[in-house]
């Protein structure tokens, strides 16, 4: 499953990558976007962070509030092949 959401991600980044993929409110104002491309940027760039601290299978625990960064961590572990704990 891991491979396919990140495969989509990829191309989506590279077909539409201006295209929103996240949107969030904040407490007031408009919604703030992330677009596929930003998106892919913080995974794959996480993702080869994580890569340089832990081991395939190993867990990592992400300590973030709900919305885009709980999103990208979680991404980013699938990508690093590591296993993701949401505290």
């Amino acid at each position: 499953m891991s491979e396919l959401v990140l495969d989509r991600l990829a191309r989506h980044a590279a077909a539409a990558g201006d295209r929103p993929a996240l949107a969030w409110l904040r407490e007031a104002g408009p919604p703030d976007v992330l677009t596929y491309r930003e998106l892919a940027e913080r995974v794959w760039g996480l993702a080869a962070h994580l890569r340089e601290r832990a081991s395939a299978g190993e867990r990592v625990v992400l300590l973030v509030p709900n919305g885009p960064d709980l999103v990208v961590g979680l991404l980013a572990a699938m990508a690093a092949g590591l296993v993701a704990v949401p505290v």
